[in-house]
């Protein structure tokens, strides 16, 4: 039974080991939502056009980097008031640059599956909206 353990232990570590965006870093992103004037309307859709987020500002987003295997999150920020004009931005995300460290250490399943998997391969560089409403 310990030798069992061992083993078990040992590939648990094995496959940690080879992912290491996903221990290094994250696949969920706060973003600070904020606007001039405050008590701005915040709408925010994911690329399929989903609200993933409805609020007001100040508030803070808690999103995704990723939106399924292999696929980078897009996301449509609005924020809206009435008697100001509408802002909208985007907020895509890139490559976690940790994503790469898979190749250094010889990483093969966390690279194409580990790190895909959980969407830490991804990451959102942009945490902070502010929107000056006119």
């Amino acid at each position: 039974m310990k030798k069992f353990v061992l083993v078990a232990q040992a590939t648990v570590l094995f496959f940690l080991i080879q992912s290491c965006a996903s221990i290094l870093s994250t696949s969920t992103y706060p973003v600070q939502l904020q606007s001039t004037p405050d008590k701005a309307s915040v709408v925010i859709k994911n690329r399929d056009g989903v609200q993933v987020f409805v609020g007001e500002t100040p508030a803070i987003a808690n999103l995704k980097a990723n939106k399924g295997f292999l696929k980078k999150a897009i996301y449509n920020v609005e924020f809206s008031k009435k008697g100001y004009s509408t802002k909208t931005y985007s907020i895509s995300a890139s490559i976690d640059g940790w994503y790469w460290g898979n190749l250094l250490i010889g990483g093969i399943v966390g690279m194409l599956i580990i790190d895909p998997a959980t969407g830490a391969m991804f990451q959102l560089k942009e945490t902070s909206l502010d929107a000056v409403l006119s």
